[in-house]
């Protein structure tokens, strides 16, 4: 059982007298985590002492299933029961503003908003939407918690070979060399004098 195990007897907690625990004794409650006399290889131990009859025992830890044992112990008698509590899987919700595909360690989980159970440990994610900058992240999720994440996405910055006055710069200046060849190549073109038949050439003052 886990380190911070507790146990009721009958929806009662026990009571501590040394180094065992007596069942049966105080009024219903929540159940206090008892100390174990001896942990060793992952398995802990400790005694409950308790009267004849049948009795209802219920084993807690946080972040692990709930353990619930009904027996019947004859007087004098000795029972050993071995508890295994089970850790429980995390919560992972993540919700976005806009509504936006979501992303557990690559791999798409579906839209915002959305939950999913793993195991505990850190996972990274991501929140994705078309013309929007990705919201990445990593999540902690312990056993039998829940994580929450809310992702504000942001516009992603255009950039400037999509905005429309990058454009018409390119245009104003390709028409400007076109013009300024078009200047260049009549100038060079223009013919020479010519005097025709009698070889007078006027100039223009």
């Amino acid at each position: 059982a886990p380190g911070s195990a507790a146990v009721t007897v009958d929806s009662r907690p026990t009571e501590r007298e040394g180094e065992r625990y007596v069942g049966g004794t105080l009024p219903p409650g929540p159940a206090e985590p008892v100390a174990f006399s001896a942990v060793s290889e992952g398995h802990a131990r400790f005694t409950v002492t308790l009267d004849p009859g049948a009795h209802v025992l219920t084993f807690t830890a946080p972040g692990h299933t709930e353990s619930v044992f009904r027996e019947n112990f004859r007087p004098a008698s000795h029972k050993e029961l071995s508890i295994a509590l089970l850790e429980l899987n995390g919560t992972l919700r993540v919700s976005s503003s806009p509504i936006a595909a979501v992303y557990v360690d690559g791999t798409s989980i579906g839209p915002s908003p959305i939950s999913v159970d793993r195991v505990k440990g850190s996972y990274r994610v991501s929140v994705r939407k078309d013309g929007y900058a990705p919201f990445e992240t990593t999540a902690i999720l312990r056993p039998g918690e829940r994580t929450e994440l809310n992702a504000a996405l942001r516009l992603a910055p255009t950039p400037i070979t999509k905005k429309w006055w990058f454009y018409a710069i390119i245009a104003g200046v390709a028409a400007a060399g076109a013009v300024t060849t078009y200047a260049i190549v009549r100038a060079n073109d223009t013919p020479a004098p010519n005097g025709g038949t009698i070889g007078w050439v006027v100039t223009p003052p």
